[in-house]
């Protein structure tokens, strides 16, 4: 019996080169896959998680001089009248969501926070045809309605989230506190 196995694996073929082939085409395609993957993330998704903050040294709200004095932080809302978001944020007139945030204790318009001293500028955009209005939207790099952003010295800082007013709040907030 056992000179009969003998005889059979004398027969099997060499799998050593085969193996070590096969070994090395996985090593090749998992570099590949690596390769490719930081490829990707390098050019697609590290734009986007560092595109919170952007220097924009045209819009310098910064009024800090020599002597000390306070600075603006403004907190930019950009809605257009046909969006139905916007709208949510904006009606009814004297009791919005919008006119909520100006009014609350902890980030009412004129609130000092950490020497920034809190300034609410809505921007209309609804004639987005308008050559001045793309100017702006161009400028703040808006790509949609509506959009919240804060205007602290030479940054913009971008809201990203939903618009509510708990969570407006923390994100002011925190940005001031920076």
């Amino acid at each position: 019996m056992f000179g009969k196995m003998k005889k059979e694996m004398g027969r099997m073929p060499k799998m050593g080169k085969q193996v070590t082939q096969k070994n090395v085409l996985i090593g090749v395609i998992l570099a590949l896959f690596i390769a490719t993957a930081l490829f990707g993330y390098h050019k697609y998704a590290k734009p986007l998680l560092n595109r919170q903050k952007t220097a924009n040294m045209e819009h310098n709200t910064n009024n800090d001089g020599p002597d000390g004095n306070i600075r603006t932080a403004e907190v930019l809302f950009f809605y257009a009248d046909w969006c139905p978001h916007c709208k949510k944020v904006k009606e009814p007139v004297g009791d919005s969501m919008w006119d909520k945030l100006k009014r609350s204790e902890k980030v009412k318009e004129g609130t000092i926070i950490n020497g920034y001293v809190i300034k609410y500028v809505p921007k209309d955009c609804t004639n987005n045809k308008d050559a001045a209005t793309q100017e702006t939207l161009d400028k703040y790099k808006v790509e949609g309605f509506p959009t919240f952003k804060i205007a602290r010295g030479n940054e913009i800082i971008e809201y990203d989230a939903k618009p509510e007013i708990e969570s407006l709040e923390r994100f002011i907030l925190a940005t001031l506190s920076k």
